[in-house]
């Protein structure tokens, strides 16, 4: 099984399609992991399909990878973690598409590596903690993940038994400072970038999706309808469509 030895971490890590393609990085949003039932399911053969060296891995804590200091310092870390895993696989400037936790990530790594990353697919982000996420990390515990999302709940107990709850609680605990990032850090960000949204995530406003469009100078926004937070999973294929005309299009900027 490939295993990459990424600073403090034994992190999983898969790749896919032709060696030689365009690269191409999916980043996990929360409680996510590789095979069935992962955010980026679908995605990886329809890119690998389109050309594209695709790089899948999953991030620290989460399922197959370890997490030694059993919490978590925020998404610059993550974001560090994953230069170190390109490092390893050869990633020299991939493209770089990231779901929710992954999708802040992407943004710390447009910020802090830009000599790193091609452009940017950032869904369902945001960029600090209002209210209503806050409310969010405070009202969803295990057990109340438990009671009302029966479906998550027997992908994650069949994933990660015995491992999630305690995940889920070292990320609310994350949640409650970050993000913390500033429009005019965002600002920063030199790579295209294509912001997604739905247009019905309860979890994250619209306000904070246009406010990251807006601040990042080559960006382009895309409000997918009749659409909840984790995009990729709900309008698979429309989601895919919408990633590849961007890369089509940006991708060489």
């Amino acid at each position: 099984m490939p295993y990459a030895t990424v600073r403090d971490l034994q992190m999983y890590y898969e790749l896919h399609g032709p060696e030689d393609g365009p690269q191409l990085a999916l980043l996990n949003g929360a409680l996510g992991f590789i095979g069935q039932g992962g955010h980026w399911d679908y995605h990886v053969n329809a890119f690998s399909e389109a050309g594209y060296r695709v790089l899948i891995y999953e991030h620290r804590g989460h399922r197959r990878t370890n997490n030694p200091p059993a919490h978590f310092n925020g998404y610059d870390e993550f974001a560090d973690d994953a230069i170190a895993l390109f490092d390893c696989v050869g990633f020299t400037r991939p493209h770089i598409a990231g779901l929710s936790d992954g999708a802040i990530t992407a943004l710390s790594l447009g910020m802090r590596y830009s000599q790193r990353v091609g452009s940017l697919v950032v869904a369902a982000a945001n960029y600090y903690q209002d209210e209503a996420i806050l409310k969010f990390v405070n009202d969803f515990t295990p057990e109340l993940l438990r009671e009302h999302m029966t479906a998550l709940v027997a992908d994650l107990d069949s994933k990660m038994p015995g491992q999630w709850e305690e995940l889920w609680n070292q990320t609310r605990l994350m949640f409650r400072t970050n993000p913390a990032y500033s429009l005019t850090q965002l600002g920063g960000i030199t790579s295209p970038t294509l912001v997604l949204a739905g247009d019905r995530d309860f979890i994250i406003s619209l306000d904070q999706t246009i406010d990251i469009y807006k601040a990042i100078p080559e960006s382009e926004l895309c409000i997918l309808p009749a659409t909840n937070h984790v995009i990729t999973m709900e309008r698979p294929e429309l989601s895919t469509t919408i990633i590849l005309d961007f890369l089509t299009r940006r991708g060489n900027n």
